[in-house]
């Protein structure tokens, strides 16, 4: 598959393990876009897909800042709202892929959301993290005015 590098990034382990993440834009080699976002300028723009997703931490708050700090011009992320209508961020209606959580999101309150972890995924080592609210991930890019967000 051929497509957009949207990040490369590369962890050593403390084991000496080394993993090594290109990143495509999937939604390109299927056909879902109308082709690669283009700034003004005419260059193509980096997006951070659910953060830097890469290493199995999608919509967490550890992905959006890692994607930070590589850079990208853009985050997207996805958003549920919880049984109590407050917004998280996690791409699935269900807990099951990315947490070690059960059932639909819209099943849960934020409360109970709050003591799942959402780096259940994670090939790299991190502390557990629930998935972050909304609020979390405006708050933070508040310290970005440069990086837009999309998909919210």
């Amino acid at each position: 598959t051929t497509g957009i590098i949207s990040a490369v990034n590369r962890e050593v382990e403390a084991d000496g393990t080394t993993y090594v993440c290109i990143q495509t834009d999937a939604a390109i080699n299927s056909g879902n876009s109308g082709g690669p976002l283009i700034n003004k300028k005419g260059e193509v723009l980096v997006s951070g897909h659910r953060g830097e997703s890469c290493f199995g931490l999608e919509n967490t708050m550890s992905a959006i800042k890692r994607a930070l700090k590589l850079g990208v011009d853009m985050i997207e992320t996805d958003v549920h709202m919880t049984k109590d209508r407050e917004l998280i961020l996690i791409h699935d209606n269900f807990l099951e892929r990315t947490t070690n959580g059960t059932g639909l999101v819209r099943e849960h309150t934020l409360s109970e959301i709050n003591c799942l972890d959402a780096t259940v995924n994670a090939k790299i080592k991190i502390l557990p993290e629930p998935p972050p609210t909304l609020n979390s991930f405006l708050k933070l890019m508040q310290e970005y005015p440069d990086v837009k967000c999309f998909q919210i």
